[in-house]
């Protein structure tokens, strides 16, 4: 795992949290990227990016779980950032059951 994390904005968190469930399915669509892009700015993105590829699945799952509680500490707080969680899954105007199952573990994830 990357220390890096310590360092985290929130927009940059949100970027790491939506980059992990956008690559569920093994691949981060042109869509998906462009959502991201316009949510937290192409230089946020990228360098959020660049850290999400060089960390294996299980750094990127204690990464997100050891910075959450800088972020939601409040249940607003987790609507919100779910809430950005499944704009990403709606990059492609479906929200399969699939991706409504990986909502609910990521939303357990967060808690």
């Amino acid at each position: 795992m990357n220390n890096t994390f310590e360092s985290w904005t929130k927009e940059e968190f949100l970027t790491y949290l939506m980059l992990y469930a956008a690559n569920i399915d093994g691949h981060i669509s042109a869509k998906e990227q462009k959502i991201m892009g316009c949510k937290v700015g192409e230089t946020v993105f990228e360098k959020m990016r660049e850290q999400f590829e060089t960390d294996s699945d299980y750094e990127s799952l204690q990464n997100i779980i050891a910075y959450k509680n800088n972020y939601l500490q409040s249940e607003n707080a987790l609507a919100d950032m779910l809430a950005e969680v499944k704009n990403i899954f709606f990059a492609d105007k479906v929200f399969s059951e699939y991706e409504r199952q990986v909502a609910l573990l990521i939303e357990k994830l967060l808690k």
